[in-house]
């Protein structure tokens, strides 16, 4: 690839990298939210189901979000062996540490919904 390919496509992967957290963040919101508003109220069928796809949804954004974080790291790392002085950065282990805190997230929220549910 060539330099000019190599930046396109680094621009690319961090724009869907962005729309993939901003799909995460509205995932939590959104079960946070209903957690809030009427978790006490929710039967244990719809707390499942609410949760069950809460999970999926969620959790298939965190893995989008750990292949891009893969591919831009693969990426700058060509776009280094093609030119040095290139200015960016992005650390070592950036992925894993996005993931893990989108993971921390998902407990958090979970665990959120069952205080609402158990009153506290």
């Amino acid at each position: 690839m060539t330099e000019y390919e190599l930046i396109d496509s680094l621009n690319s992967t961090m724009s869907l990298l962005q729309s993939s957290l901003v799909t995460y963040v509205s995932f939590v919101s959104a079960y946070l939210i209903v957690a809030y508003l009427v978790g006490r109220n929710l039967s244990k069928q719809q707390t499942t189901i609410v949760s069950i796809l809460f999970l999926f949804g969620a959790g298939l954004t965190i893995i989008a979000l750990w292949g891009l974080g893969t591919r831009v790291g693969f990426t700058v790392q060509a776009l280094y062996a093609a030119n040095p002085d290139y200015p960016v950065k992005f650390p070592k282990g950036y992925s894993e540490a996005l993931v893990t805190c989108c993971l921390l997230g998902l407990i958090a929220s979970l665990q959120f919904m069952w205080k609402i549910r158990q009153g506290h």
